[in-house]
C-alpha cells in the first residue's frame, strides 16, 4: 500500500469511524462493528430517503409562498440536513466501492472504515440494496402527495394568509375604498392547465395565483349559489363547475334564458355522453315534458306552475275555485298526452272547466291558453327524462324567450317542474349518476316547488347552481304571489357555497361581508396641535389605539371586484379567486326543421273562427293568430284574441 493510500485509511480510521461509533454506541445499540455500522448507515439512509422528496417540495414551497419566519427556518435547516446526509452516505459508498475496486480488497466483514463506507452494499449486497432504496423512495415520494400537498401546504398557506392580513398596513387598518379600488386586476389564464380531478373542482386562482379546488364531495351535497350584475361572470363560473362536474360523472341540466354568446358552445363542446337540446322558443314539437306523469304527480306541478297555493289573500277564494277545477280537469287527462290534446278533451266535455259565464277563458283557460301555444312541448318524447337522468349526459334547455313570452316562460316553469319530479321519485337504486342544475336569471323561472325542492333533492342525488344578480333580486320576483322575503332567506341558507361577483346592492353586499366573518383591526389616535386659526402647529406621537371588529371582506372589497374576480364564500376561509372563461370554438343553434311545424287545437279553433269573421283578403294568417297568443293573458276572450289577430293582419 503507497503513502497516499495509507494516509486515506488512517483518516478515515482516525476520524470517521470514531465519530459514526460515538453516535452508535450513545443510542445503546451495543459494541460498534462493521455489522452493526452497515445496518446503522442503512437505517439512516432509509430515514434520509424518505424524507428527501418532502423536504424539497417545502424548500420549494417556501421560496415561492410567503411562509411564517419560524417555519421558513425549520423547513430549509430540515432541507439541508437531508440533503447532506443523504447526498453524504451515496458519496461515502461510491467512494468505499471505487476504493475496494482499485485495491481489490471486496471482502465483507472487512476490519477498516472502508468497508463501512460501502454501507449496505458492502454490508447486505447490491440487489438488497438498491430494492429497499427504490422502496423508500416510493414511499417519499407518497408522503409528499399524500401530507404535503394535502395536509401540509394548505396549513402553511393559512398560517400566511392570517399573517399577510394581520401584518399588512393596509389591511391593520379599517378599510378604505379608495385603497380597494384598483388593487385587484382580472387575470387571464388557461383553466384547462389547472383542472385536476384528484383534488376536486377547480374554481379558479386566489390573490398568490395558486389554484383553488372545491372537494367533488362538498359541491355535489351542496347547492351553489352565483351572484353578480350583468356582464360580471356569474355564466363563466358555472361553466368552469358544470363541464368538470359533468367531466367527473355528473348528469346536466342547464337552463338558458338569456343569450349567453359562449354557453351553448361551451356545453355541446365539453358534454360527457349524451347531449340533448330542447328549444321551447322553437315552434316546432319535439317533446312532451308531462308524458311520464300521471295525475297524482301532475296535480302539485300545475298547482305550483299556474301559483295557485294559498297566500293568506282575499284572492285566495278564487285561487280555490281554480284548484277545484284543474282537479277536475284531471279527470280528462290520461298519462301520455300533451296539454294541446288534454285542452282539446276539455274543451269537448267540459268547457266550463276554462271559460266563464260570459264564455271568455278564465286564469284556468289562460295558463292552457299558454301551454298549448307553446309548440314546443306538444311532441311526443324520443328520449325518456328518467332514463337521462340516471346516465352521464347533458339536457340544454333553451328558453330565450322567457322573459317577454308568457308560454315560453310557463312551459319552462313546467318542465324544470317536471324533470325536479322526477328527480325527487328516483329510488336509491336509480341514484347511478348525480344530476346538477343550472338556472340563470333564477327570477324569471323560480315557484315555490323550486324553492322548496333546495331542500328535498340534495338526498336524491341533485344539487343547483343558482345564477342570479343579487339577494334584493329575490325580493322582486317575477311571480308576485311569492313572498320574495322569505325565498330570499331559504335560498340564502340553502347555498352553502356562494360566489359572489360584484354588484351595486348595499344590502346585498352587506350580508355577504357578514358571511365572510370578522377580524380584529386597529384605529390608532394622535395628538394635535393648533393655533387660533385650525392650522396644525404640532402633532405628537402620544395616543391610543382602539381595536374593533371588521368584515374579513369589507364591503368595500366586493364594490371593488373588477370583471370576472369573485369572493368564494363557504369552503374554509372566504378567499377571493379569479375565474376564467373556458376556451372554445362557437357553435350556434341548430335551425329547426320547419317542415314539422303544425297546428295544435286551440290555433285550428282560432284560425277557422277567424276565417268565418274576417274576409279572405284581409284575413290573418294561423301565423298572425299565433302571435296574438299573448293577448289572452290579459283575460280578454277568444273574440277580443281574433280581433287582435285582425289588427294586426290589417297593419
Amino acid at each position: 500500500m503507497n503513502e497516499s493510500t495509507s494516509y486515506f485509511t488512517s483518516l478515515i480510521d482516525g476520524d470517521l469511524l470514531h465519530v459514526i461509533s460515538f453516535f452508535y454506541t450513545s443510542l445503546g445499540l451495543g459494541n460498534f462493528d462493521l455489522h452493526n455500522a452497515g445496518w446503522f448507515l442503512h437505517g439512516v439512509f432509509i430515514l434520509v430517503t424518505l424524507a428527501i422528496v418532502p423536504s424539497v417540495k417545502l424548500f420549494h414551497y417556501t421560496k415561492k409562498n410567503a411562509v411564517p419566519l419560524m417555519w421558513k427556518l425549520l423547513i430549509q435547516g430540515n432541507f439541508y440536513l437531508v440533503v447532506f446526509l443523504f447526498f453524504g452516505i451515496v458519496l461515502c459508498t461510491l467512494l468505499g466501492v471505487f476504493y475496494v475496486m482499485l485495491f481489490e480488497q471486496l471482502q465483507r466483514g472487512i476490519p477498516t472504515s472502508t468497508g463501512m463506507m460501502m454501507g449496505t452494499i458492502g454490508a447486505f449486497g447490491i440487489p438488497w440494496s438498491l430494492a429497499t432504496g427504490a422502496a423508500a423512495l416510493v414511499g417519499s415520494l407518497v408522503i409528499t402527495q399524500v401530507y404535503v400537498n394535502g395536509k401540509i401546504e394548505p396549513y402553511l398557506e393559512g398560517l400566511a394568509l392570517g399573517l399577510m392580513r394581520k401584518n399588512s398596513s393596509h389591511d391593520k387598518a379599517l378599510s378604505d375604498i379608495r385603497m380597494s379600488m384598483g388593487e385587484v386586476k382580472t387575470l387571464d389564464y388557461d383553466m384547462m392547465k389547472f383542472v385536476n380531478p384528484n383534488k376536486g373542482i377547480f374554481v379558479g386562482l386566489d390573490d398568490r395565483k395558486k389554484p383553488v379546488y372545491v372537494p367533488l364531495n362538498v359541491l355535489r351535497e351542496s347547492h351553489v349559489a352565483i351572484l353578480g350584475e350583468t356582464g360580471s361572470g356569474k355564466g363563466i363560473a358555472s361553466q368552469m363547475l358544470l363541464t368538470q362536474l359533468n367531466r367527473m360523472g355528473n348528469s346536466l341540466v342547464v337552463f338558458d334564458p338569456k343569450k349567453e354568446e359562449f354557453l351553448y358552445s361551451v356545453f355541446r363542446t365539453y358534454a360527457q355522453g349524451e347531449f340533448l337540446l330542447i328549444d321551447l322558443d322553437a315552434k316546432v314539437p319535439q317533446f312532451n315534458p308531462i308524458e311520464h306523469l300521471d295525475g297524482d304527480r301532475l296535480y302539485p306541478i300545475l298547482e305550483s306552475a299556474f301559483s295557485l297555493k294559498d297566500k293568506g289573500q282575499e284572492a285566495d277564494y278564487y285561487r280555490g275555485i281554480e284548484r277545484a277545477n284543474l282537479r277536475k280537469a284531471l279527470l280528462f287527462y290520461t298519462q301520455g298526452m300533451t296539454f294541446d290534446d288534454w285542452f282539446k278533451v276539455i274543451m269537448e266535455n267540459s268547457p266550463d272547466l276554462i271559460k266563464t259565464k260570459e264564455g271568455d277563458l278564465n286564469k284556468l283557460g289562460q295558463y292552457f291558453l299558454d301551454l298549448s301555444l307553446c309548440r314546443s312541448i306538444q311532441g311526443k318524447s324520443t328520449f325518456d327524462l328518467k332514463n337521462l337522468l340516471n346516465h352521464q349526459g347533458t339536457l340544454y334547455v333553451k328558453c330565450q324567450q322567457a322573459k317577454s313570452s308568457s308560454n315560453v316562460k310557463l312551459a319552462t316553469k313546467v318542465v324544470l317542474m317536471s324533470l325536479l319530479d322526477e328527480i325527487e321519485n328516483r329510488s336509491v337504486a336509480e341514484e347511478q349518476y348525480p344530476v346538477s342544475i343550472m338556472l340563470d336569471e333564477l327570477k324569471f323561472i323560480l315557484t315555490e316547488r323550486v324553492s322548496q325542492a333546495l331542500g328535498s333533492i340534495r338526498s336524491k342525488g341533485g344539487s343547483f347552481v343558482l345564477n342570479f344578480q343579487s339577494m334584493g333580486d329575490l325580493t322582486n320576483l317575477d311571480d308576485t304571489t311569492l313572498d320574495g322575503r322569505a325565498i330570499q332567506q331559504q335560498i340564502n341558507a340553502n347555498t352553502a357555497i356562494k360566489i359572489c361577483y360584484k354588484t351595486l346592492d348595499e344590502n346585498n353586499n352587506a350580508v355577504l361581508s357578514r358571511l365572510t366573518g370578522t377580524v380584529v383591526k386597529e384605529s390608532r389616535s394622535s395628538n394635535v396641535s393648533t393655533n387660533q386659526k385650525m392650522v396644525s402647529i404640532s402633532q405628537t406621537s402620544e395616543g391610543y389605539a382602539n381595536q374593533q371588529k371588521e368584515a374579513f371582506y369589507t364591503e368595500n372589497d366586493f364594490l371593488s371586484l373588477p370583471k370576472r374576480v369573485a369572493i368564494l364564500i363557504g369552503v374554509g376561509l372566504a378567499k377571493r379567486i379569479y375565474t376564467t372563461p373556458v376556451k372554445v370554438n362557437k357553435l350556434d343553434f341548430p335551425k329547426p326543421d320547419m317542415s314539422e311545424v303544425t297546428q295544435g287545437f286551440l290555433e285550428k279553433l282560432l284560425f277557422t273562427t277567424e276565417k268565418k269573421l274576417v274576409a279572405p283578403e284581409s284575413g290573418a294568417s294561423a301565423p298572425v293568430a299565433v302571435q296574438a297568443k299573448g293577448q289572452a293573458a290579459n283575460n280578454l276572450s277568444l273574440e277580443d284574441v281574433l280581433n287582435k289577430s285582425k289588427q294586426a293582419g290589417g297593419e
